[in-house]
Protein backbone atom coordinates (compact mmCIF):
# COMPACT_ATOMS: atom_id res chain seq x y z
CA UNK A 1 0.00 0.00 0.00
CA UNK A 2 1.40 3.47 -0.65
CA UNK A 3 2.22 5.56 1.81
CA UNK A 4 -0.92 8.30 0.83
CA UNK A 5 -3.11 5.80 1.02
CA UNK A 6 -2.44 4.33 4.04
CA UNK A 7 -1.97 7.18 5.86
CA UNK A 8 -5.40 8.79 4.29
CA UNK A 9 -7.06 5.58 5.22
CA UNK A 10 -5.49 5.79 8.69
CA UNK A 11 -6.84 9.22 9.65
CA UNK A 12 -10.46 8.83 8.06
CA UNK A 13 -10.66 5.24 10.86
CA UNK A 14 -8.90 7.15 13.74
CA UNK A 15 -10.68 10.55 13.23
CA UNK A 16 -14.03 8.60 13.74
CA UNK A 17 -14.51 8.07 17.15
CA UNK A 18 -18.65 8.28 16.68
CA UNK A 19 -20.42 4.77 17.34
CA UNK A 20 -22.55 3.27 14.06
CA UNK A 21 -26.30 1.81 14.81
CA UNK A 22 -28.80 2.77 17.16
CA UNK A 23 -28.45 4.00 20.62
CA UNK A 24 -27.79 1.51 23.23
CA UNK A 25 -31.34 0.71 25.15
CA UNK A 26 -31.56 2.16 28.63
CA UNK A 27 -31.42 -0.59 31.72
CA UNK A 28 -35.00 -0.14 33.67
CA UNK A 29 -34.31 -1.99 37.53
CA UNK A 30 -37.41 -1.86 39.73
CA UNK A 31 -35.43 -0.66 43.02
CA UNK A 32 -38.79 -0.99 45.20
CA UNK A 33 -41.12 -3.02 45.34
CA UNK A 34 -40.06 -6.34 44.81
CA UNK A 35 -41.96 -7.61 41.90
CA UNK A 36 -41.79 -11.14 42.74
CA UNK A 37 -44.13 -10.41 45.66
CA UNK A 38 -47.89 -10.61 45.02
CA UNK A 39 -49.30 -7.03 45.84
CA UNK A 40 -52.02 -6.39 47.80
CA UNK A 41 -52.88 -2.50 47.35
CA UNK A 42 -55.01 -1.59 44.20
CA UNK A 43 -52.11 0.96 43.85
CA UNK A 44 -48.34 0.17 43.62
CA UNK A 45 -45.58 3.09 45.04
CA UNK A 46 -42.92 2.54 42.18
CA UNK A 47 -38.70 3.77 42.42
CA UNK A 48 -37.30 2.67 39.50
CA UNK A 49 -33.80 3.30 38.09
CA UNK A 50 -32.68 4.39 34.51
CA UNK A 51 -29.07 2.93 33.31
CA UNK A 52 -28.35 5.15 30.47
CA UNK A 53 -25.23 6.88 28.61
CA UNK A 54 -27.22 9.60 27.84
CA UNK A 55 -29.95 11.92 30.01
CA UNK A 56 -33.23 10.45 30.63
CA UNK A 57 -36.09 13.70 29.88
CA UNK A 58 -38.72 11.77 31.21
CA UNK A 59 -39.89 8.51 32.10
CA UNK A 60 -43.65 7.13 32.26
CA UNK A 61 -45.84 3.95 33.81
CA UNK A 62 -48.83 3.64 31.77
CA UNK A 63 -48.63 7.40 30.55
CA UNK A 64 -48.64 9.04 34.06
CA UNK A 65 -45.26 10.88 34.49
CA UNK A 66 -42.77 9.64 37.19
CA UNK A 67 -40.87 12.50 38.89
CA UNK A 68 -37.18 12.19 39.47
CA UNK A 69 -35.55 12.20 42.73
CA UNK A 70 -31.95 13.69 42.41
CA UNK A 71 -30.86 11.96 46.07
CA UNK A 72 -31.61 8.61 45.35
CA UNK A 73 -31.10 9.12 41.16
CA UNK A 74 -34.52 7.00 40.87
CA UNK A 75 -37.82 8.31 39.24
CA UNK A 76 -40.70 7.63 41.63
CA UNK A 77 -44.09 6.89 40.81
CA UNK A 78 -47.28 5.05 40.97
CA UNK A 79 -49.17 2.48 38.62
CA UNK A 80 -52.61 1.47 39.12
CA UNK A 81 -53.50 -2.52 39.44
CA UNK A 82 -56.59 -4.81 38.95
CA UNK A 83 -56.77 -8.29 40.45
CA UNK A 84 -54.40 -10.44 38.59
CA UNK A 85 -51.51 -9.98 36.18
CA UNK A 86 -51.05 -6.33 35.46
CA UNK A 87 -48.44 -5.15 32.71
CA UNK A 88 -47.61 -1.75 33.14
CA UNK A 89 -46.16 -0.29 30.55
CA UNK A 90 -42.83 1.90 31.20
CA UNK A 91 -41.39 4.65 28.52
CA UNK A 92 -38.34 6.23 28.91
CA UNK A 93 -37.97 9.84 27.10
CA UNK A 94 -34.23 10.68 25.70
CA UNK A 95 -33.82 13.57 23.27
CA UNK A 96 -36.23 13.53 20.56
CA UNK A 97 -35.85 9.68 20.15
CA UNK A 98 -38.77 7.78 19.90
CA UNK A 99 -39.32 6.37 23.82
CA UNK A 100 -38.15 3.25 24.63
CA UNK A 101 -40.25 1.39 26.24
CA UNK A 102 -40.39 -2.04 29.03
CA UNK A 103 -42.82 -3.77 30.47
CA UNK A 104 -43.03 -4.37 34.41
CA UNK A 105 -45.32 -7.58 35.49
CA UNK A 106 -46.84 -6.71 38.44
CA UNK A 107 -49.12 -9.45 40.80
CA UNK A 108 -52.27 -8.05 42.35
CA UNK A 109 -54.24 -10.31 44.71
CA UNK A 110 -57.90 -10.00 44.43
Amino acid sequence: MRPAAFLLTFLLVAGCDREFGDPPRPLVEVVEPDLAIVQVSDHVSLSIRIDSPRDVDRVTVDGEDLSFDEATSTWIGTGSLSGGLNQLIVRTHIESDPPFMDTLNVLHAS
